[in-house]
């Protein structure tokens, strides 16, 4: 319940350092987009492949890649 907390006191923090975070703020998008494409291939696409394996296509990956 508490773990949305730190979510604004963040944007708090990086909206007051904007002038000398700002430069690096490419790095730290990157370094989130990271993050979300290792909880994708870790957590959601073995997920995805359990259970009764259909036809084709073999998971919803290729349509991804597609």
């Amino acid at each position: 319940m508490l773990s949305g907390v730190v979510e604004p006191i963040g944007a708090l923090i990086m909206l007051s350092l904007t002038d000398i975070l700002g430069p690096a703020l490419p790095y730290f998008l990157a370094f989130a987009a990271g993050a979300m494409i290792y909880v994708v291939v870790e957590e959601l696409i073995p997920e995805s492949s359990e259970g009764p394996t259909p036809m084709w296509p073999q998971s919803d990956l290729h349509w991804a890649l597609w």
